[in-house]
């Protein structure tokens, strides 16, 4: 039986995806156009682009982790993070001392804290996969933002390799984030 070749936007007629499982390499392939390409077990997951809000919680939540962050901690806004046959991208990640300035994707290694800003298309994705990859890539936190309320859910590592969630932050009532690093997080503080 043929498998069917499919190219990739922009590729030449020789180049082209035989139907096997996707591979880091093939990420090279995708074209910048604001979607999210990420592979986890071969599979190709995409997502479109996130709205205004999505954007805007976002920045208001990576300004107050940037302002809180101690030297040598970086804050970055969607980095590819690679691990074992997987490569996924989270909103924001808080890089450890010493994590390479340059390129697109971070070890999961070089990663204490994860987070992900829920949209209608990802809410699932987001709950239930991503928290699950995160954990068994060994990240330290992963942090989920509703940004109906907006409400923040906090996650840490147990020894049993899942996380566990350690609170729920809704607007007014801040909260005390010992790691990555001590930080005081209140949904209310950002904007609309």
């Amino acid at each position: 039986m043929a498998v069917p070749a499919l190219a990739y936007p922009g590729q030449e007629p020789d180049e082209v995806w035989s139907g096997g499982p996707f591979t880091e390499r093939d990420l090279d392939q995708f074209p910048d156009d604001g979607y999210r390409y990420e592979i986890i077990d071969g599979s190709l997951y995409v997502t479109p682009p996130p709205s205004t809000g999505h954007n805007a919680r976002g920045a208001d939540l990576l300004f107050v982790l940037r302002q809180a962050a101690p030297p040598g901690w970086r804050v970055v806004y969607e980095v590819g993070i690679h691990a074992p046959n997987r490569n996924f991208v989270a909103d924001i990640v808080v890089l450890r001392p010493g994590a390479p300035t340059d390129g697109s994707w971070r070890e999961a290694s070089q990663v204490a804290l994860a987070v992900e800003i829920e949209s209608p298309s990802t809410r699932l994705y987001d709950r239930l996969l991503k928290s699950r990859l995160y954990a068994e890539a060994g990240i330290p936190s992963y942090w989920r933002l509703d940004p109906k309320g907006p409400v923040l859910y906090a996650y840490e590592l147990t020894d049993k390799g899942e996380y566990t969630e350690v609170a729920q932050v809704r607007p007014g009532s801040p909260w005390r984030a010992e790691q990555p690093f001590a930080i005081v997080v209140d949904p209310a503080a950002w904007g609309p």
